[in-house]
């Protein structure tokens, strides 16, 4: 029963970024569950959850090395601590990825999703690049997050026909997922190619996004498209 008293404490705590109630909540959970031999695990994960959400990110690994027994959850929360934090600590999140196979921990859409963002971060290609292979051997691989954060990775790092790969073979796209193709694009000056995802977008879609139109206009201006527009 406390258990779950201490879960919705813990949640909002989080939620409010109440990182002083939530440390004495973290020892009020210790003296609690001292005579046991571990914590049980969704107490132990919100708590890393907190510490993350709350930027407190030693803390947030120092509780998550004390797990014994690690699920999915345990990893996702700091894998996406660190990528959310910038470059500053994306760096260590392949690290933990590789951690995470390694203790054979099958990967979800979420660490597929904080990988690629991380991995954009640092421009990460070739971690990226692995990551990339172990999730098209999974369901996840056809996430529309992961696939919006994948193309976010390859566009980042100016690898466009690889964004444009996955881009064509993704079976769901979102406003996320068009922008970034765009943008991508228009960052190299493609404005040809930015222009024709533009037009597919109105076409396939109801509703135009910002973003993508802001892109557009970016990449119409490139000489690219002038000399396009002069051939015509």
């Amino acid at each position: 029963m406390y258990r779950a008293s201490f879960f919705t404490e813990l949640l909002h705590c989080t939620q409010q970024k109440d990182l002083r109630t939530g440390k004495a909540l973290h020892a009020q959970i210790l003296k609690a569950t001292s005579s046991s031999s571990s914590t049980c695990i969704y107490l132990t994960n919100s708590l890393v959850n907190l510490y993350a959400k709350c930027g407190n990110l030693v803390k947030a690994r120092i509780v998550f090395d004390n797990i014994t027994h690690k699920d999915v959850v345990s990893w996702n929360c700091l894998i996406n601590a660190y990528s959310q934090n910038g470059p500053t600590t994306s760096f260590l999140v392949m690290e933990i990825f590789q951690r995470m196979r390694a203790e054979n921990t099958f990967p979800n859409a979420h660490t597929f999703a904080g990988v690629f963002t991380a991995a954009s971060n640092v421009l990460d290609v070739f971690g990226g690049r692995q990551a990339h292979a172990v999730a098209v051997k999974t369901a996840s691989f056809y996430d529309v997050f992961v696939g919006s954060s994948l193309l976010n990775m390859y566009c980042k790092v100016g690898l466009v026909l690889e964004a444009r790969k996955v881009f064509d073979i993704m079976p769901e796209r979102n406003s996320v997922s068009w922008s970034t193709m765009i943008s991508g694009y228009a960052m190299q000056r493609m404005a040809v190619d930015a222009l024709e995802i533009f037009e597919l977008m109105r076409y396939e879609e109801e509703d135009e996004n910002e973003f993508a139109l802001t892109s557009v206009l970016s990449a119409l201006v490139s000489p690219e498209f002038v000399n396009h527009a002069i051939r015509q």
